[in-house]
């Protein structure tokens, strides 16, 4: 009989992976996009306010309105300290 943990087997798509698993940062966060959110950043919790738009692998893309200028704002995953 083969292994279920052999090479070839990766779980099922989807927000749950079995029993004790919840949905993963990522699709949590992928829930908010279209919402008016704040990330804080870095060492120091720099907070930064804008529209969720995009949730990739690694990184948030959050757009800013600045002096009626939209900004788009590029958020790398490991320098998100919470979100709001």
């Amino acid at each position: 009989m083969a292994d279920a943990t052999g090479a070839g087997y990766f779980p099922p798509p989807g927000p749950s992976y079995g029993p004790g698993y919840g949905m993963t940062f990522h699709e949590r966060i992928q829930s908010s996009i279209g919402r008016n959110i704040t990330v804080y950043i870095g060492d120091v919790a720099t907070p930064v306010r804008g529209v969720l738009h995009a949730v990739g692998a690694n990184y948030l893309e959050v757009h800013r309105t600045v002096n009626n200028t939209m900004e788009v704002v590029l958020i790398p995953l490991h320098a998100v300290v919470a979100i709001v």
